[in-house]
């Protein structure tokens, strides 16, 4: 990996954002009581027991924040697709909105299913097409009366196991990715294909960079030269989500579906010339550290690189000079 890695912008940086916000510590150091606003409604769809299904969020903000406009980060929680809570992630979008943030807890569709290489790439969809229509809900939001004082060019997803493996096909897969290996041309279709039935029609689905704790993607191929900057930790000896490329369990049950993990998208993003950075745990667990705060605090300068259109160098784990301008 080359020491410093060039960010790649996919928007101009905003006329507001001053130097001394990229040179100080904001977003850095927690300076931030911070204040819930549970259960929101922004979708609706189909779940795995074949019910509709409401798709809520809670929103966590800095209290007494002046910020006229805040970057916001979504969580998306862990449980293999079959269990979990957005409330399991609360803690981490605390962590953030204490920095600055605005930071999203928000739902999914999970339930039981037997697992297939089938079932497994259908709960993936289910994950992703819910985090778009979250993603959506904020550009709607900010088009609403923007109550939330939401910053549209600074959107990160994020996610613990299943709702990384969610948050990076949010990311990364769009028109032109070959999905037919998966899925049926008919069954593709009648999901809303790549964008979803999740609600929030006709809204962007735009995101500028991805925070990944031990998720994974389904083809390495569908990382091309265009996509976000992503952090990535991992278990190298990770039996549930791959830290290679392998076969993903499902609560120790092999679904037959392979998937690369952490490791490997990191090679294709080095290789692309894309940002990134992988820290890698001597662990055969799974998520092994996600209540350490090196992860959190790691991710937090990550992303202040990604605004501020500066270098990171990921062996330091620090915040190098500006870029030059886009080409």
């Amino acid at each position: 990996m080359n020491r410093y890695i060039s960010l790649f912008l996919f928007v101009f940086l905003p006329c507001f954002l001053q130097a001394q916000d990229c040179d100080g510590d904001q977003y850095l150091i927690p300076e931030f009581t911070v204040d819930e606003t549970p259960g929101i409604l922004f979708g609706n769809n189909t779940g795995v027991n074949g019910q509709s299904q409401d798709l809520l969020l809670d929103i966590y903000e800095p209290r007494n924040d002046t910020s006229a406009l805040r970057p916001v980060i979504l969580w998306g929680f862990g449980g293999s697709f079959v269990g979990g809570s957005r409330g399991q992630v609360g803690f981490l979008c605390e962590d953030y909105a204490a920095l600055g943030y605005v930071a999203i807890a928000y739902d999914y569709r999970i339930g039981f299913f037997i697992p297939s290489s089938i079932s497994t790439a259908l709960a993936v969809l289910r994950g992703a097409h819910d985090t778009r229509g979250a993603v959506r809900w904020l550009y709607k939001s900010a088009q609403e009366g923007n109550p939330y004082r939401i910053d549209t060019s600074r959107i990160f997803v994020a996610g613990v196991s299943a709702g990384a493996v969610s948050a990076i096909h949010a990311a990364y897969l769009f028109e032109g990715d070959s999905i037919f290996d998966y899925f049926t041309p008919q069954t593709w279709n009648s999901l809303g294909g790549f964008s979803g039935l999740s609600g929030n029609d006709g809204y962007s689905e735009k995101v500028h960079g991805v925070v990944n704790y031990s998720g994974a993607v389904g083809l390495n191929e569908w990382i091309d030269g265009n996509e976000v900057p992503m952090i990535s930790f991992h278990d190298v000896g990770d039996n549930v989500v791959p830290y290679n490329r392998r076969e993903v369990n499902v609560f120790g049950i092999p679904t037959g579906l392979i998937v690369s993990g952490s490791e490997v998208m990191d090679r294709r993003l080095d290789t692309l010339g894309l940002t990134h950075c992988l820290e890698s745990y001597n662990s055969n667990s799974h998520v092994s550290y996600l209540y350490d705060s090196e992860p959190f605090e790691r991710s937090a300068r990550f992303l202040k690189a990604v605004m501020c259109n500066r270098y990171y160098d990921c062996e330091a784990d620090s915040i190098g000079g500006e870029l030059p301008p886009p080409v």
